[in-house]
């Protein structure tokens, strides 16, 4: 058994909701550093097992505008794992609405892009035909 915390980065979305599209969190890198960013600190200094990653665009911290927070090697390796020293990060299901807009052609390039960026394990349904 692990503990998670959940989920980065989507609790300070403004308006949309990440199961249907891309939301963006937005603010500059001082808002996400000293509000943002400070539950996981926290929580990962408290010794959490994962940080499971919201399918989010988060400007501040990737550029990349078809990147999400989950396919982001700059949030995922560089922020979670060496900045913050987070053990796992964990990846919600790939057929999220998010990723299926940016992934429409190919969401399994969504699944390889999410490990590639650093994400340990994936959560996909028993049932995939559930979320198409």
């Amino acid at each position: 058994m692990l503990t998670t915390i959940s989920t980065f980065r989507d609790t300070a979305i403004p308006a949309t909701d990440s199961h249907l599209g891309v939301a963006q969190v937005t603010g500059d890198l001082a808002r996400l550093q000293s509000v943002e960013l400070v539950p996981f600190k926290k929580a990962i200094e408290a010794g959490t097992d994962s940080v499971m990653v919201a399918h989010v665009s988060i400007p501040a911290l990737e550029p990349v505008s078809h990147r999400v927070a989950t396919t982001s090697p700059t949030i995922v390796t560089n922020l979670l794992k060496q900045q913050l020293g987070s053990g796992n990060r964990r990846n919600r299901r790939p057929r999220h609405g998010a990723l299926t807009r940016l992934y429409a052609a190919d969401i399994g390039r969504a699944a390889v892009d999410a490990f590639k960026a650093g994400n340990d394990l994936l959560i996909i349904p028993a049932d995939l035909e559930c979320f198409l």
